[in-house]
């Protein structure tokens, strides 16, 4: 079972936007449910997040946004 964004950040001691931050940079993958709301693997948050390990800021000017694919049509 994957957690939301706000779950994710209470999971791994920090805030959603340290979060979003590992999602653009590449270090953190994620899916989408069917309402388009993120949803993250506790265990790859955990390695990603592991305690005392130090996670590198990534500039902005390095990050590119990219456009969410729309979610799928209910069936």
């Amino acid at each position: 079972m994957g957690l939301s964004l706000r779950d994710a950040a209470e999971h791994t001691g920090t805030r959603p936007s340290t979060i979003l931050r590992a999602v653009l940079s590449g270090r953190l993958s994620h899916e989408r449910d069917s309402e388009g709301s993120y949803v993250f693997d506790p265990g790859e948050l955990e390695a990603v997040f592991a305690p005392g390990r130090r996670v590198e800021p990534v500039p902005l000017a390095q990050i590119r946004i990219v456009p969410a694919l729309p979610a799928p049509a209910p069936i």
